[in-house]
């Protein structure tokens, strides 16, 4: 009978330990996605092309520092979707998205 006390002990431990782990520290970006969500976007407004260039140019720039921001806020490491198959990680490009059109919006 002992040994089924320590089967089951064991396999309690087990099952909190993996429903207690910290949150995951790897995280996707899909930059093919995140510059193409902002071109679209461009395409439908009234900008002119020469604006939409320009628009784009500044999205550019801000991308990679404020993925570089994110990650040591959130203390995650975050790599480009095509280096890693989907296999559940999390996937921030939509923030990503937004937090860089907020920074080109607080550069002007």
């Amino acid at each position: 009978m002992m040994p089924l006390k320590v089967l089951l002990l064991t396999l309690a431990f087990g099952l909190a330990a993996y429903w207690l782990k910290p949150a995951p520290k790897l995280c996707i970006v899909n930059l093919h996605k995140a510059l193409e969500q902002p071109a679209h976007l461009l395409i439908k407004s009234q900008y002119s092309k020469t604006q939409q260039k320009e628009i784009l140019k500044r999205f550019s720039r801000h991308l990679l520092p404020v993925i570089q921001r994110y990650a040591k806020d959130h203390q995650q490491t975050v790599i480009d979707a095509k280096t890693l198959a989907d296999d559940g990680q999390i996937d921030i490009t939509d923030e990503i998205v937004k937090l860089t059109l907020e920074a080109i919006k607080h550069e002007q």
